[in-house]
């Protein structure tokens, strides 16, 4: 530190015999700091530093929780999806279905209603104990079936979850298949781990890692039963959003 005397005389003394490790003290004669950039702050000098991490914590920082989505809702919670990803049973969309879980807790699930045209072709043999055969595109299809056809038609995946056969299909019996891993572990975790389970809805479909359980009701004819229920109830508490189930009614439309 150079005393205040000794720079003070150096200040008077002419150009040239100036000490030059001895700055004047004169804030004219000293040059600003700064001088011509603007003044910022800790937090900005850090940015200006590290830019590159910074850009990495803003692309990596997790959304507001209100945007997230859960990869089972996909489309339900909007979005900006591909038309081959929409589910197209929202056309059919009617007011919601609200049901009482066994615990006593109500909840909302979306609903669906169709008319199919009765099947007036040769008869199946094997309707898996009467089941209505329907008509869709000329072709004899169970009411399950004929709804997973609509939902692939539009590029989703998906299965008929025969409980009673104990088999899944894409087709009328005998014919079956086997489920991809990742369904099957999606289809794994709303069973609570086994792979059958009374009260399992009728249809799973899947798109994009997002997935789609669908309960066919003919209307006017049948209802949820408890057994549903309590595996509704299970599923939704193995943190599976309501947002993935859909009760689909259908009706002939030669036959109420």
């Amino acid at each position: 530190m150079v005393p205040t005397w000794l720079a003070q005389s150096e200040a008077l003394r002419p150009p040239g015999t100036r000490n030059p490790r001895v700055a004047p003290t004169s804030r004219l004669a000293r040059p600003l700091r700064n001088q011509g950039r603007p003044r910022i702050g800790r937090a900005d000098r850090d940015v200006a530093r590290a830019p590159e991490a910074h850009t990495w914590k803003t692309m990596c920082a997790p959304p507001p929780a209100s945007s997230c989505s859960i990869d089972c809702e996909g489309d339900f919670r909007g979005g900006n999806r591909s038309k081959t990803g929409m589910n197209p049973l929202l056309a059919y969309s009617t007011s919601p279905l609200k049901l009482r879980l066994p615990s006593g807790r109500s909840v909302s699930l979306r609903a669906c209603f169709r008319l199919f045209k009765a099947w007036q072709g040769t008869p199946v043999k094997r309707t898996h104990g009467r089941k209505t055969v329907v008509d869709l595109k000329g072709q004899p299809l169970f009411a399950e079936l004929a709804i997973l056809r609509l939902i692939r038609a539009n590029g989703w995946g998906g299965v008929w979850i025969d409980n009673w056969g104990r088999k899944f299909r894409r087709s009328l019996p005998p014919h079956s298949c086997d489920l991809p891993p990742q369904a099957r572990d999606f289809l794994d975790k709303a069973n609570q781990g086994r792979k059958w389970r009374r009260g399992c809805f009728d249809v799973l479909a899947w798109n994009e890692g997002r997935y789609l359980f669908i309960e066919a009701k003919r209307k006017g004819k049948d209802r949820i039963r408890k057994s549903q229920l309590a595996w509704l109830e299970s599923a939704l508490a193995a943190r599976i959003p309501v947002e993935a189930f859909l009760v689909f009614e259908w009706g002939t439309a030669d036959k109420s």
